[in-house]
């Protein structure tokens, strides 16, 4: 799964560099969301975040008198097919609430925030959904992933989505499994028939 996919594309989380900092604060209410990409003659310039805001206010600024420009930080945009895992590492090891995304000609796509990618792993693990996930151990090797889905295939399950996060012990990735809720049971048997090791 890409960056495209969780991606915020809406124009309304733009804001122009003139603006003040109230505005972007204000905005990120309305969207509920933690920064803005800043565009510039429809170029991305960079992005505003409530952390720099808050900078700004503890620093005894105006919100009203301040531009975004003054106050806005340029982080290395993300391109619209970086694997979500990668996007979320960047989030991470920059420790940024938000990144831009462009695409192959350089140009604004959309957003990354926190809250997309925790909307979306929400989805993905089937929370609050009545459709059963499966958490496997999979070994990090060619194939894999193709005799799990072939299995899964076999026993009648119709996947409703995958998530599969970087290896984390030894060379084993975290697999999670989204299925139908009707052939649950029957996909559970098949896959342990298979040597897989699911989780619960």
């Amino acid at each position: 799964m890409n960056v495209s996919h969780v991606m915020l594309t809406q124009e309304r989380a733009t804001i122009g560099p003139e603006q003040t900092l109230r505005l972007a604060w204000s905005r990120m209410d309305d969207l509920s969301v933690s920064g803005l990409a800043v565009i510039e003659a429809g170029a991305y310039a960079g992005v505003i975040s409530r952390w720099e805001i808050a900078l700004q206010a503890i620093a005894g600024q105006d919100l009203d008198q301040v531009e975004v420009r003054q106050a806005m930080i340029q982080p290395q945009p993300l391109k619209t097919d970086d694997p979500v895992d990668h996007a979320v590492e960047v989030l991470m090891h920059q420790r940024q609430r938000v990144l831009p995304v462009v695409d192959y000609d350089n140009r604004y796509a959309g957003l990354v925030t926190w809250e997309q990618v925790d909307h979306f792993v929400a989805d993905i693990l089937a929370l609050d959904s009545q459709n059963p996930r499966l958490h496997l151990a999979l070994m990090n090797a060619p194939g894999q992933l193709a005799r799990l889905l072939r299995v899964l295939a076999e026993s009648g399950a119709n996947v409703l989505s995958l998530f599969i996060s970087n290896p984390r012990v030894a060379d084993l990735s975290h697999v999670v499994v989204k299925i139908d809720a009707a052939h649950a049971k029957g996909a559970v048997q098949a896959l342990h028939a298979h040597g897989f090791s699911v989780i619960d």
